[in-house]
């Protein structure tokens, strides 16, 4: 099968904007900090009993420790789902 110009230039063009992509893109990584700022982010005062359930998420219960602790204080299952994400995370 032969490929004309345009079909090669197109994919040179292509590949380039995919590793240009992966070279720019931010790391992925989350901590406890970072599910401490999504607390904070979305009005919570973040007191010793947020930053420990962070910290599970950390750990190694991991997600489902934090989550537990996060709805036991109160906070609505969307939300502590969502940052027991960011603290499960490795740094």
């Amino acid at each position: 099968m032969r490929f004309t110009p345009y079909v090669r230039i197109g994919t040179v063009l292509l590949t380039a904007a995919a590793a240009a992509l992966f070279a720019l893109a931010a790391p992925a990584h989350a901590t406890a900090d970072q599910c401490e700022t999504y607390l904070r982010n979305w009005g919570y005062a973040v007191g010793p009993r947020l930053q420990y359930a962070c910290a599970l998420g950390a750990g190694w219960e991991g997600h489902s420790a934090c989550y537990r602790e996060m709805v036991a204080i109160g906070i609505p299952e969307r939300r502590a789902d969502t940052a027991c994400y960011f603290a499960e995370q490795p740094k």
